[in-house]
């Protein structure tokens, strides 16, 4: 099997306008009954829907593709969650994503070189900090190493820290697992959470008026976090700055998969990624002697590849888009005319590497130890050579496909990523000897976890901080709603998931 050396994530063509049909989801839908007992988090639900004919299921499929008119594929089924089991699990989460922003920070600003004067790291078991130290200074979304980085973050660590997370939990039944947090690519977004509780309020209200759910309340705070940043930059920057979002998804026909919403309730211009063309980028020009104020989904690299400003991730080629870029831009943000939401500090939140260290931070800066799992990682790379790989792990994953999956450190959305269980012995030894051989340090290994069914959860987070080097703690607002995703046919990818909303209520 001859595997290319390069993938790239590419999001062209999303703002092609496309709307869903009913035609082919209605019958796929239609989970066998088995599915609805082992739905996590939320079994007081399920025996009403157990007790719904098929018929009756078909016309509430298709009356929630009526109310929501979006691309978010619902099935007949939600769930509620006591409110204060979800309070528990989002204090976990919480901690975690206090911890990743700890991590981001020290990463960007070097790494393992300021890792030394760190009071709390210090405390570390010293195999656990070597490991850590690693990480960081491995990491290629490191702008600390790139050559205008002093520049960049010198500005950075005076600017309110935003962002803006989806929290992804991998569930067997009610046994869940901390997967991943994806910074920026944070579908469902807010609104759509709304629409659910709306459309399932309407459609089962029996069920909203036995446990009494409280409203999807996120996307105010959200705007309440982004307007705070905006009043904070307003007053340093000279002149109020221009509000922009830069959508890279965007199927405009689909309320549910575009950030208008967002644009519209924060005052902002809405454009596309996709409209930026390198050579004649109206959206540069209009704003090229103006401060803005960007609400972004983009890494900074990717909007203005500039190979003199981030030559070592753009080398890396995680994603390229040869002929979208906005010139000048990374310019603009280290003289201090742009500022992002997200920064691009919150970049280094997408390395996997980083997950299996949140239980230590956890006890050394907040003295707890949450109850939810983190997956662990172990390092494709030797520690005493990051461009050789590990050849005794590499060995052990080879000889044990299927209790591995490999990861690469910081793709997002499936790419990237072999589940050693569902691949063939050809396909395992060829991604190994292909990709992680020869770039071992982009990569990580995981313990199989089988989801049964494969469901997967979802929290989103805001986060608002004074400033860059977090020396107060930062605000945070979680979704009411958990937002679940399962796939009948096999492991979860975006054209086999369906969709359902876990609501926080009375039980």
């Amino acid at each position: 099997m001859v595997t290319s050396k390069e993938e790239n994530l590419n999001w062209q063509d999303y703002s092609v306008s496309k709307k869903v049909s009913l035609d082919n989801y209605v019958e796929k839908l239609l989970l066998p009954l088995a599915l609805y007992k082992q739905m996590p988090l939320c079994h007081e639900a399920v025996a009403d829907f157990l007790q719904r004919p098929q018929s009756e299921r078909v016309e509430l499929q298709k009356a929630f593709f009526k109310e929501l008119d979006d691309s978010a594929l619902m099935t007949p089924y939600c769930g509620f969650i006591a409110k204060t089991k979800l309070d528990a699990l989002r204090s976990d989460l919480e901690i975690y994503s206090r911890c990743m922003l700890y991590l981001a920070r020290l990463a960007a600003h070097g790494g393992a070189f300021t890792i030394e004067q760190d009071k709390y790291l210090k405390a570390l078991k010293p195999e656990r900090l070597a490991a850590l130290k690693s990480a960081l200074a491995t990491s290629k979304l490191n702008y600390a190493e790139c050559p205008d980085g002093q520049r960049l973050f010198a500005h950075i660590d005076r600017q309110p820290l935003y962002a803006e997370m989806g929290i992804d939990i991998m569930s067997s039944g009610d046994n869940l697992v901390l997967a991943e947090f994806q910074v920026r690519y944070t579908s469902p977004y807010p609104h759509l959470l709304a629409k659910f509780f709306d459309a399932y309020k309407r459609l089962v209200p029996d069920l909203f008026e036995r446990f009494k759910p409280q409203r999807e309340r996120f996307a105010d705070r959200r705007v309440l976090f982004i307007e705070t940043a905006y009043e904070h930059m307003s007053s340093i920057m000279d002149g109020a700055p221009e509000r922009l979002l830069i959508d890279a998804w965007a199927y405009l026909e689909n309320y549910g998969a575009n950030w208008k919403a967002l644009a519209d309730s924060a005052n902002m211009t809405y454009t596309l990624f996709d409209d930026f063309k390198k050579e004649q980028n109206l959206t540069e020009r209009k704003y090229r002697r103006s401060n803005i104020f960007v609400f972004n989904q983009p890494s900074l690299h990717l909007l203005d590849p500039d190979e003199a400003v981030f030559q070592p991730i753009n080398s890396e080629k995680l994603e390229t888009y040869p002929e979208l870029a906005w010139p000048g831009l990374a310019r603009k943000v280290c003289d201090g005319s742009a500022y992002f939401l997200n920064s691009p500090v919150t970049d280094l939140i997408n390395d996997k590497a980083l997950y299996s260290f949140l239980p230590d931070l956890a006890a050394l800066l907040y003295g707890k130890e949450p109850t939810l799992p983190v997956i662990e990682a172990v390092p494709a790379w030797s520690l005493a050579d990051p461009a050789a790989p590990d050849r005794d792990m590499l060995e052990v994953v080879r000889a044990n496909q299927a209790d591995y999956v490999i990861t690469h450190r910081y793709l997002e959305g499936g790419l990237g990523i072999r589940v050693g269980a569902k691949e063939t012995e050809e396909e395992w030894s060829s991604f190994l000897d292909t990709f992680v051989a020869d770039r071992p340090y982009l990569y990580v290994y995981r313990k199989y976890f089988k989801m049964e069914p494969d469901v997967a959860l979802r929290l989103l987070v805001s986060s608002l901080g004074q400033d860059a080097q977090l020396s107060s703690e930062p605000e945070m607002a979680f979704t009411d709603t958990v937002y679940g995703r399962f796939s009948p046919d096999g492991h979860i990818t975006s054209e086999t998931a369906w969709c359902f909303g876990v609501f926080a209520g009375d039980l």
